[in-house]
């Protein structure tokens, strides 16, 4: 939420988690591979990694919002958002996944061997998979 805002259920009521960051961003969407590895992304290129004792930012290199984030463990996390943009983390650095699309990525979400991105190009909804090689566009219109 607003201003780095996290909310954790502790069984009876919604707690603020305290990430503990000094910043207005807005937090857009969470994952995590466990309680003990989790990551929230937001506004600004805002993304932080909480590992079992606490929360910590991580630098994007962007000032586009993020809107999604997903993965398939700790080491292999994707986000998403404006732009079209796509970053990828390996363990210790983010880094940018070129796609072709300018559309703003409202989802994402990872198989073992697959991306799928979603959002609106020019009005229409679109998806689209990355194969681990190329980027493959799928419209309201596309036959399948």
């Amino acid at each position: 939420g607003a201003n780095a805002t996290v909310l954790r259920w502790n069984g009876a009521v919604w707690a603020n988690a305290n990430i503990g960051i000094n910043t207005t961003a807005t937090m857009r969407a969470i994952w995590g591979t466990s309680l003990a590895d989790l990551w929230v992304v937001g506004d600004k290129g805002n993304t932080f990694r909480w590992v079992v004792d606490g929360w910590s930012q991580r630098t994007t290199g962007t000032a586009l919002d993020l809107r999604t984030v997903h993965g398939r463990s700790g080491t292999d996390v994707w986000a998403a958002g404006d732009g079209g943009l796509v970053l990828r983390w390996n363990g210790s650095q983010w880094s940018t996944v070129t796609t072709g699309t300018g559309m703003p990525i409202q989802n994402l979400f990872t198989f073992p061997t697959e991306v799928w991105i979603v959002g609106e190009n020019a009005d229409e909804p679109t998806a689209m998979r990355f194969d681990g090689m190329l980027w493959r566009t799928f419209t309201q219109t596309t036959k399948y």
